[in-house]
């Protein structure tokens, strides 16, 4: 049945080439199971008609954004009511679901003049037509020779639910009606009515629209191209060899090149989407009339086709704008710039003709590795070579390309006996199966397709597949290492509005007011606004009043919202002259997910202050005036003449979004990773980044594309934590070290803009020889072996990484950065670090390190020494520091040196393990200003963060012996529960808490817990067991319940037996808003919805320390500190059990004694009444911790 619809929808599509596109459309919905009988179609199918139906005086609809001047024909479908549905489904209603109610579609047809539009015209079209209607407009576009489908999503107006407020739009773009793409068909298919229904079971309208919601959602697209790709990683590993000079371990050899190949080969898809470079490539029909098929490791097509794509034609100048260049190697060896491989082609003549159209794209990713060819110290990475000798050196077979579908066992590299029989099939075949799009996604416009960003989530975790650290858990977990694109919305956000807010409450404009008159972009009226602009910081009330104002309308600048931005002319350049000044670093880039998040709302906000690039460009154009300044003094004019005829081609020849890219790249935009594949990713994204942009023009030069930019001094490959020792004082050849500096700095900026591999080679010498030079004048100063370490690092050698980073000598930059972003590994060192040399230079040079040192306790203070004064630093890590023992230095070094702005817990599980995080947003201190520490909570709801304030508190309240970063939910109560603390110390110092085993999978694996089993259901291995449910206050009770206690079945918890077999330990239930805990007295093990308190001392009873913790005080202690605010099922913490306030006393006879009796109450009626005796606890508790009776009364008052 599918395959006929397949078929039948591929027909519909091929009908808009053929019938008028109304027609058309009702054929292609009729196919897919809609019911489009109700038709009531234009008489006039023109805007004008559109307009006199729909619009009268609509002021919402904008004309210019609508592109109405390009409609050549609109007309409605068909409506699609309730009673049409119900034909269908038999069990239809209209209900509120999710704050929606939608009652009816509209569909429409639109005939668009041009061939091309972007994704952003489409969904302003999408947008404009349904500000006009109540109920949601899907859209169908025919332009030149494809269709494009559009949805957008709406929710109820909080305000008035009557109107609806319109979301994310999402399109199936450029749907070929000449030769539909399978991707395509797929995904029309996944939204046919039958589909739908088989897997959604919608019942109304609200659950359809969230049916198409649900199904044209990327991530599950990109997941499952993950799980196709992630297979053909694995499978490729054991079929390839490369060369052994430079990585003699065959695993990380061959894991390095391949995902190398990955790399470069889906870089290529992207540029095919954009048409540079011809299908013909990849299509192994055609390729048999160019290929002999004769390399004896059988890998003919790596070798002749897409090594010469890679190294001698992206590499290489076209050959209609270089005579010399892209032609057959003659006498050139060792020069990589030329075609090899001439044995494998039938016609190498006709062969040069495959490639001839394909422009030159710079930007290294294409470089050969091959280093030293031709001499005694050759190192073969690569192996582009024509000697025959080197044949066998390099094997990737033709068939991990075009090969079939077929099985093969991949349980072992997953660890997962499941995947014995996984699907695997050539790159070539995968690529081809799904659709690509090189423009990315954001949180108001998504195509279906593949976007750029997926790059970084592959990466990411095919890096860490083959990291010892991470390799276990990235092989089970798809998505455990790539930082979701709504945290990186939101952490992007926030390092921004703190680094222009402080740059528009800088010293130099503070205590000044400007009232200006600014025109209204939107209306045309003058609109008269005071603007005050001071940050008296002797004035708090005042200055937090400007601040949150200011903040505001960043806020509004950021969002996607088409309303004008509301700064003055006077503010519109300072933020200009920030972004342009801007350093902001990723000191653990990855694949270049913090990078590209500041990119793209960098650029956002210059479209929104800036739309025609007009303070942009001459913001450009005065900084190459300014560099250029001496060598123009000193007669040469052409340098500036060269850089100003460069910005007016950025400018001129290309998309608007390109110059604003570029140049914030140039200018600002850095990273650092000790892994170069992941450098060369993040570089593969800027380089996406500006392509899209680029306009293709083929009577230009190099078809009209400028080459991309060398970004080598922009990201490195190096290790962040370890810097240089420096001397205190400069040398005395400071003037010529600045001097040599200058110069350096001079060549990495040529280096940067270098477009051909000619000037590329002689800038790059020259980078050299200056760094030698340099690296001479500091040996006054540096120990020997630093200035080694420095003149060694060469930042354009691909596959090598610097054993250290220092920012002044890789990026020229003195002062520190801005903004410093990012993700930093988790990695506690004891258990995965076996250097002790390393540990102990950490130990030694970090503040934060203790006894347990975890990596991203040392990027934070990493982070903060690499910031300017009052620069911002937003991380995301786990949130385990903000109250463990061993992290009390790094909480001090935070409250010391920092302004602690914000800290995010995030509810739901970010990377796919179990490990809890939260964002973390502070700010270098520049004086003794007072802050309030915001805590947020938030929870990722459909494909967004939405914080929630919880408290705000005074820093200064948490410097104290613990520095606990844990607020008091109710400020009015600091004191009391602050005393509390003080008189006690936490329960972790007195017991140790565990949470209980986590088992499999309960449906895979139904006899890991059985309910009151048979006895021939049971092995030697099951045991009696409690879980949550079997907690009550005091008491634990025994619902003849096992487990099956052996450690094939661990996934998680604790598994120690000497813990779980341990008699009266407390347990405590794992939902609830309070802990409830009771006492087991008989020693059963205890699955993962409870947690385990087993005393550390002897002279320390469980009983009585039960006792403490299910008091009145201890509920009111927890409810006021720790409460999980979740309506359904709160979670109780482990962690925050471990802080709960105890106070040991020798006597601890007259509260055992209390406990005891409700035990035995409990024991011979499980509903006896214990009120009385829980009652004299509380008071015994409330007179240990020294309560007042007015404090009592509080208390009291909130049980």
């Amino acid at each position: 049945m599918s395959k006929e619809l397949k078929l039948a929808i591929q027909r519909a599509i091929i009908n808009f080439s053929q019938k008028p596109v109304e027609q058309a459309a009702i054929k292609l919905f009729t196919t897919l199971g809609y019911d489009t009988t109700r038709q009531n179609p234009f008489p006039e199918k023109s805007f004008a008609f559109f307009k006199d139906s729909f619009l009268e005086d609509d002021a919402r609809f904008d004309e210019e954004k609508a592109h109405v001047n390009e409609w050549q024909s609109v007309d409605l479908l068909f409506q699609l009511t309730a009673h049409e549905v119900s034909r269908a489904a038999n069990l239809f209603d209209t209900k509120q679901v999710d704050n929606t109610i939608i009652e009816t579609y509209l569909f429409f047809a639109l005939e668009l003049s041009q061939s091309a539009y972007t994704r952003t015209q489409l969904a302003q079209i999408t947008r404009e037509i349904n500000k006009v209607f109540p109920m949601p407009a899907l859209l169908v576009f025919k332009h030149g020779d494809t269709l494009t489908l559009s949805v957008i999503n709406r929710r109820l107006n909080k305000q008035d639910a009557r109107k609806d407020v319109l979301e994310k739009v999402t399109v199936i773009k450029d749907i070929s009606i000449v030769a539909p793409h399978r991707a395509h068909i797929d995904i029309l298919f996944d939204l046919s009515f039958a589909e739908l229904q088989r897997i959604h079971k919608f019942t109304n309208f609200v659950e359809l629209h969230n049916a198409w919601q649900k199904t044209l959602d990327t991530k599950e697209l990109n997941t499952r191209f993950y799980r196709d790709l992630s297979n053909w990683y694995f499978w490729a590993l054991s079929q390839v060899e490369f060369p052994d000079d430079a990585k003699p371990d065959r695993d990380i050899r061959n894991a390095t090149n391949v995902i190398r190949l990955i790399t470069r080969l889906i870089f290529v898809w992207f540029l095919k989407e954009k048409h540079l470079i011809p299908d013909t490539l990849f299509d192994p029909v055609a390729l048999n009339d160019y290929l002999t098929y004769d390399d004896s490791t059988g890998s003919t097509y790596y070798k002749a086709i897409l090594q010469n794509l890679f190294f001698a034609t992206l590499n290489t100048e076209m050959r209609k704008d270089n005579p010399h260049s892209r032609a057959f190697v003659h006498r050139q060896y060792g020069v990589q710039g030329f075609y090899r491989y001439r044995r494998f082609f039938k016609d190498p003549d006709k062969a040069l003709e495959l490639f001839q159209d394909i422009p030159f794209l710079n930007g290294g990713l294409f470089e050969c590795l091959d280093k030293n060819v031709g001499t005694p110290d050759e190192v073969r990475i690569d192996c582009f070579s024509d000697r025959p000798a080197n044949e066998p050196r390099l094997k990737v077979p033709d068939g991990l390309f075009f090969g079939a579908e077929d099985e093969c066992d991949l349980s072992a590299v997953y660890g997962d006996t499941k995947r014995k029989h996984e699907t695997v099939r050539g790159l070539i075949n995968i690529l081809n199966s799904y659709k690509f799009t090189i423009a990315e996604n954001t949180p108001i416009e998504e195509e279906i397709a593949l976007d750029p960003e997926l790059l970084g989530k592959v990466f990411e975790n095919l890096l860490a597949s083959y990291n010892p650290e991470t390799q276990t858990t990235a092989r089970k977990q798809t998505g455990s290492f790539y930082t979701p694109r709504e945290i990186v919305n939101y952490m992007v956000d926030e390092s921004l509005i703190a680094y222009l807010a402080n740059c528009l409450s800088s010293e130099d404009r503070c205590h000044c007011e400007e009232s200006s008159t600014k025109q209204s972009r939107d209306t045309g009226e003058i609109a008269s606004q005071s603007l005050a602009m001071t940050m008296p910081f002797h004035k708090p009330e005042t200055s937090t009043k400007v601040a949150g104002e200011v903040e505001a309308r960043l806020r509004h600048l950021l969002s996607y919202t088409d309303e004008p931005h509301q700064f003055s002319e006077t503010e519109v350049t300072a933020l200009i002259t920030a972004l342009h000044t801007a350093k902001i670093l990723d000191p653990a880039c990855g694949s270049g997910a913090f990078p590209m998040g500041i990119l793209h709302k960098m650029v956002h906000i210059l479209t929104k202050l800036d739309p025609d690039n007009v303070r942009w460009r001459e913001t450009q154009r005065q900084q190459a005036l300014k560099e250029t300044e001496q060598a123009f003094l000193l007669g040469n004019k052409e340098e500036r003449d060269q850089r100003l005829l460069e910005i007016n081609e950025v400018f001129e020849e290309n998309a608007s979004d390109y110059g604003r890219k570029l140049y914030l790249i140039e200018n600002g935009i850095y990273g650092v990773d000790i892994q170069p594949i992941a450098v060369q990713i993040a570089k593969l994204r800027c380089f996406i980044s500006l392509i899209v942009d680029q306009q293709v023009n083929p009577a230009k030069k190099n078809l009209g594309l400028l080459p991309l930019p060398n970004l080598e001094t922009k990201f490195v490959a190096a290790n962040t934590l370890i810097g240089i020792a420096k001397p205190q004082q400069m040398p005395l050849q400071g003037e010529a070290i600045r001097q040599k500096e200058a110069e350096l700095a001079k060549v990495r900026q040529k280096h940067f803009t270098a477009r051909s591999p000619k000037t590329k080679e002689h800038t790059r010498q020259e980078d050299c020889r200056l760094r030698t030079e340099l690296a001479d004048l500091l040996k006054s100063a540096f120990p020997a072996d630093v200035t080694e370490q420095l003149v060694q690092w060469n930042p354009y050698d691909q596959n090598a990484k610097a054993d250290f980073f220092d920012p002044e000598w890789m990026f020229g930059l003195q002062d520190g950065f801005d903004a410093v972003i990012g993700n930093p590994p988790y990695v506690l060192l004891q258990d995965k670090v076996k250097d002790s040399k390393m540990l102990e230079y950490f130990r030694k040079g970090f503040e934060v390190a203790s006894y347990k040192v975890d990596l991203y306790h040392l990027f934070i203070e990493k982070g903060v020494n690499l910031l300017k004064k009052n620069g911002v630093l937003v991380f995301i890590n786990p949130s385990n520091f903000l109250s463990n023992n061993y992290t009390i230095l790094l909480r001090r070094f935070i409250l010391t040196l920092t302004n602690l702005r914000k800290i995010l817990n995030l509810e739901d599980s970010v990377f796919e393990a179990s490990v809890n995080n939260c964002i973390l947003l502070v700010t270098k201190k520049d004086g003794d200003n007072e802050t309030k520490i915001s805590f947020y909570k938030a929870s990722l709801s459909n494909n967004e963060l939405i914080p929630e304030l919880i408290v705000q508190q005074n820093q200064n309240d948490f410097l104290n012996e613990r520095c606990l970063l844990v607020p008091v939910q109710d400020v009015s109560l600091f004191s009391l529960l602050k005393r509390i603390d003080e008189v006690s110390k936490p329960l972790k110092f007195y017991a140790h808490v565990n949470f209980g085993m986590q088992l499999r999978d309960r449906k895979e694996f139904p006899e890991d817990v059985l309910e009151n089993p048979n006895k021939n259901e049971l092995s030697e291995w099951h045991k009696q067991c409690f879980t949550g449910k079997d907690i009550k206050r005091y008491q634990v009770t025994y619902n003849h319940r096992y487990c099956y206690f052996n450690r094939i079945a661990k996934r998680g918890g604790c598994w120690d037996e000497t813990v779980h077999f341990t008699k009266n330990k407390i347990l405590v239930r794992q939902i609830g808003e309070t802990p409830i805990a009771g006492l087991d007295q008989v020693g059963y093990p205890v699955l993962n919805s409870a947690f385990m308190i087993t005393s550390k001392e002897k002279n320390i009873s469980t009983t009585f320390l039960l006792a403490l913790i299910n008091s009145k005080l201890f509920s009111f202690f927890w409810l006021n500190k720790f409460a999980d605010k979740r309506k359904t099922f709160p979670k109780i913490k482990g962690t925050y059990l471990e802080l709960l306030p105890i106070i040991v006393i020798d006597d601890q006879s007259q509260f055992i004694g209390l406990v005891d009796r409700i035990l035995s109450a409990k024991q011979q009626n499980p509903a006896a009444d214990t009120r009385a005796l829980e009652a004299e606890i509380d008071r015994r508790v409330y007179a240990l911790y020294g309560l007042t009776p007015e404090e009592i009364a509080i208390v009291e008052g909130q049980a």
